[in-house]
């Protein structure tokens, strides 16, 4: 296998999901009309926004960490899993991706039932803050899957990359 990553972070704190979110009767409607999609130009502008305000650059969307993001959020919702390494590694997963990069950080959550919740869930994080102000980062795909009937309901991933 080529190892395209020279430095890969990976971040294993977890943010807690919010019990209250997990449970709420009305999660479906705070998702909108298709829950399992995010809006990636949203997130986008709230994250380089932050990151703006922090002395870091904006971000671009990249179609392929999107693709990845998603595919990471769905196996934690299908597992019933939150997990960095519930399809593999980060390295290994954007090596199967053919995404090449110096550096890649990955945040994970569960139980936001909206995307605000979720960046605001990483800010308050330590780790997951300091993968949102890594400087070198200039590249994001967020993901978000749904699935009613597990543990979660929601699962976030966020990757973003050099």
């Amino acid at each position: 296998m080529r190892l395209v990553s020279k430095r890969v972070l990976l971040l294993t704190t977890i943010v807690p999901a919010l019990v209250a979110s997990c449970s709420s009767p009305h999660i479906e409607e705070s998702l909108g009309a298709h829950p399992e999609q995010v809006d990636e130009s949203e997130a986008r502008r709230l994250i380089s926004a932050y990151r703006l305000a922090n002395g870091r650059s904006a971000l671009v969307l990249d179609p392929a960490l999107e693709q990845a993001a998603a595919a990471q959020a769905m196996a934690m919702a299908q597992t019933n899993t939150l997990s960095h390494t519930v399809a593999g590694t980060l390295g290994e997963r954007l090596d199967a991706a053919h995404i090449i990069n110096k550096a890649a950080a990955e945040n994970v959550s569960a139980g936001y039932s909206t995307l605000a919740d979720a960046i605001a869930g990483w800010r308050r994080s330590p780790a997951h803050n300091a993968n949102l102000l890594y400087p070198p980062m200039q590249r994001m795909g967020i993901g978000s899957a749904y699935v009613k009937n597990s543990k979660y309901h929601v699962y976030w991933s966020l990757i973003l990359a050099d």
